[in-house]
């Protein structure tokens, strides 16, 4: 089983969705799935009956961009974009290796018009509230939600940047 978070009152703070879900909500959060439905399909498994949040990358390199898409559209999975989401619907690819602007290329191709209208819909940054705490959710980083990689070789100094800006939030999920 995935670790999860117990929390109190959920509300998400854009859009007008779900709001306010039972107390002590679990939460999972999902990142990078990539177009791979079977591993998406597994990890919802063992989430079932948490809120999920995506922090982006939904497409890209995997075989199956619309059914991942479908899958997280009808779980009602709150998402933020991620660079391989932008790629796809943006077709500005040049940060990206070979392999992964032709991923980012076909994906274009085969989405179908409302997963394509879905991607294009997502925010890069999100804030909610999770009972008492905030929330800051987004693929990248606060400076440059889709590009920026932070990784455990980022110098501690950028994460005090982070918590002390302007997002800083008791939960802080970058993908």
């Amino acid at each position: 089983m995935l670790p999860s978070l117990e929390v109190g009152q959920l509300a998400r703070s854009a859009v007008g969705e779900r709001t306010n879900p039972p107390a002590a909500t679990r939460i999972a959060v999902i990142s990078d799935v990539h177009s791979n439905l079977e591993a998406l399909q597994e990890v919802l498994s063992q989430v079932e009956g948490m809120e999920v949040y995506c922090l982006g990358d939904v497409v890209g390199y995997g075989a199956n961009p619309n059914e991942v898409v479908e899958e997280l559209r009808k779980r009602e999975v709150l998402t933020v974009m991620g660079n391989h989401d932008y790629a796809a619907v943006t077709g500005e690819t040049e940060m990206f290796n070979t392999r992964a602007a032709m991923a980012a290329m076909w994906t274009a191709e085969v989405l179908k018009g409302p997963n394509l209208a879905y991607l294009k819909s997502l925010s890069r940054e999100r804030r909610l509230r999770l009972g008492e705490a905030e929330g800051y959710l987004t693929h990248g980083s606060p400076d440059d939600t889709l590009w920026e990689y932070v990784d455990p070789r980022t110098h501690w100094q950028l994460f005090g940047h982070y918590l002390d800006s302007s997002v800083s939030n008791q939960l802080f999920h970058i993908g």
